[in-house]
């Protein structure tokens, strides 16, 4: 369901957008989150974060997940926890398989091939 099919819902949404926009919601954004980068400033990803969040087994001997000058091999270990990462929640086993299945790399080819064709037509005309 949409805001716009809610006109109530949507009025309230559209306030409370005003409200913390006159609050400085901009201001406060800017400032970033203590823990969203890891300590030699790599963006963490949101698997990496789940990792953290579930006390992943592999995780189990660092004391600061952030941390990577403590634990140099931080990094590697979320980028091995990341490729299995979609197994954990529900949301993303959906996403994985449209992006990652078989279906996900069918589109991705149908798309390629799709632009391909447009950009032959394309040449053709102007030729």
């Amino acid at each position: 369901t949409s805001l716009v099919a809610n006109p109530p819902l949507e009025n309230l949404v559209e306030r409370y957008h005003q409200r913390l926009a006159s609050a400085g919601m901009k201001t406060c954004t800017a400032w970033g989150c203590e823990f969203e980068l890891l300590s030699d400033g790599t963006p963490i990803h949101p698997a990496w974060r789940e990792a953290i969040r579930q006390n992943h087994r592999r995780l189990v001997d660092v004391q600061n997940p952030f941390d990577v000058a403590a634990h140099p091999e931080l990094r590697a270990e979320f980028v091995g926890l990341q490729a299995g990462a979609h197994k954990w929640r529900r949301d993303w086993r959906l996403q994985w398989s449209k992006e990652q299945g078989v279906a996900g790399r069918v589109r991705k080819t149908g798309n390629r091939l799709k632009r391909a064709f447009t950009g032959l037509r394309l040449f053709w005309r102007a030729a």
